[in-house]
């Protein structure tokens, strides 16, 4: 079934920043902060898939926990289907998160060892359908909106929708194995049927072939439920391959965004053209242009003035390390914060 993308953003990052205050500083009246993402602005449209790639470091994983609220922003705006979820608080912001939900790095870490498949994959259901809140499927005769065996059931669907069955409800995380986990979070994320799931590295600790697996079945679930991802990624490989759209972040900026196959094929910004320079190819006399980046990445608690590639950019002017760039669009679709191109 071919996939729809909405004209219309179902969420929308407005200058969006998170500043990580650090401790000390009591004495000279210096507070520092880490300026983990500091100023983003950024639409996810209904039905496509937005990648997300840069360095470690650079903001991926906060701007993403941001959209859930799982972090608070130190500033701007997140607008999901019309409404500021920033200003929501309480049943208002619940009713939200039903519809936005996050897939970890680590399925072992993300997932409780003390709960068996059946209870991981139905806690959503308790949460937001019990006025008790979280509890054991074995303790809860009945619950408002869904009675216990519609919950049973309900998990089994799940779980059989992520290539798992009923064998596997009554084992506890550390019986199954990486790739059987990731399929238990996909399948809990699932649960409240969202529109938005973000996927912070969802195969990087997982084995090339299990990968494979996991992009296909998100890829399916994708298609069959009209579901719009974030996907966060160093695999940039990966991240080709499953994504409409791709923004590149750096040091808390982002820096090029675009449709997936033109960023690839001619990246504009000069940090893109150099992290893409860097993927391997498939063919061993086939060769691409390799930028060599001089020095390291600039600490986020001190970054650079102006443009804060510019200590690192073969290609910089005076006036990169005086003024900051202003992402704008340079082709139909395509938009770039620099000021050579």
């Amino acid at each position: 079934m071919p996939i729809r993308i909405s004209e219309t953003p179902l969420i929308e990052a407005r200058n969006l920043k998170k500043h990580f205050r650090l401790p000390g500083g009591w004495l000279t009246g210096q507070r520092r902060h880490v300026y983990a993402v500091d100023g983003v602005n950024l639409d996810i449209y209904a039905g496509e898939v937005l990648g997300l790639v840069g360095e470690s470091g650079c903001g991926k994983t906060t701007f993403g926990r941001m959209l859930l609220r799982l972090i608070e922003p130190t500033s701007g705006e997140i607008i999901f289907a019309g409404r500021d979820i920033g200003k929501l608080n309480g049943n208002e912001l619940r009713s939200v998160r039903r519809e936005i939900q996050i897939v970890f790095q680590n399925p072992h870490s993300s997932l409780s060892p003390r709960m068996k498949v059946e209870q991981i994959v139905a806690e959503p259901l308790l949460t937001h359908l019990s006025r008790a809140g979280i509890g054991s499927i074995s303790r809860q005769p009945g619950l408002p909106g869904m009675s216990r065996s519609e919950i049973h059931a309900r998990v089994i669907q799940l779980l059989e929708q992520v290539g798992l069955g009923k064998q596997h409800l009554d084992r506890f995380p550390h019986e199954m194995s990486g790739g059987q986990c990731q399929r238990v979070a996909i399948a809990r994320s699932l649960a409240l049927n969202p529109r938005l799931i973000v996927l912070d590295e969802p195969t990087s600790a997982l084995d090339v072939s299990v990968q494979a697996q996991i992009i296909n079945l998100l890829d399916d679930l994708r298609s069959r439920h009209g579901l719009t991802y974030l996907f966060i990624s160093h695999d940039l490989n990966v991240v080709q391959h499953i994504s409409d759209r791709i923004g590149v972040m750096y040091l808390g900026k982002l820096v090029e965004l675009g449709p997936s196959e033109p960023v690839f094929e001619t990246p504009l910004h000069p940090y893109t053209r150099a992290l893409f320079g860097a993927i391997p190819l498939p063919v061993v006399d086939q060769k691409r242009e390799l930028t060599i980046l001089d020095g390291n990445v600039p600490s986020p608690v001190n970054p650079p003035s102006g443009c804060r590639f510019h200590t690192r950019c073969p290609l910089a002017q005076p006036a990169c390390s005086q003024t900051s760039p202003e992402m704008r669009q340079v082709q139909p679709g395509r938009f770039v914060a620099c000021h050579l191109v």
